[in-house]
């Protein structure tokens, strides 16, 4: 999925869905475009924390649980990463 830290909803601690592929696994799990990741396995988005500093240990099969806001609800989706 393609993100992006907009200054704004990085410093709120978020980070918009702006694109991804139809078979992606964040797609497959349910995350749609339009989506605002707010957290990662519990970890706060941040500027200090970007989604992608949170991802950057991660391997192809790890499962995260994500904290996504789409509209005014708040979701848990749990994603399997592939490969990058």
């Amino acid at each position: 999925a393609q993100v992006t830290d907009h200054s704004d909803l990085a410093a709120a601690g978020g980070a918009l869905v702006t694109s991804m592929a139809p078979s992606s696994p964040a797609a497959m799990a349910g995350v749609v475009i339009g989506d605002v990741i707010m957290s990662v396995d519990g970890q706060t988005l941040s500027r200090e924390n970007p989604l992608v500093k949170l991802l950057l240990n991660r391997r192809a099969g790890d499962r995260v649980k994500l904290l996504v806001q789409r509209g005014r609800d708040r979701i848990n989706i749990e994603v399997v990463l592939g490969k990058r």
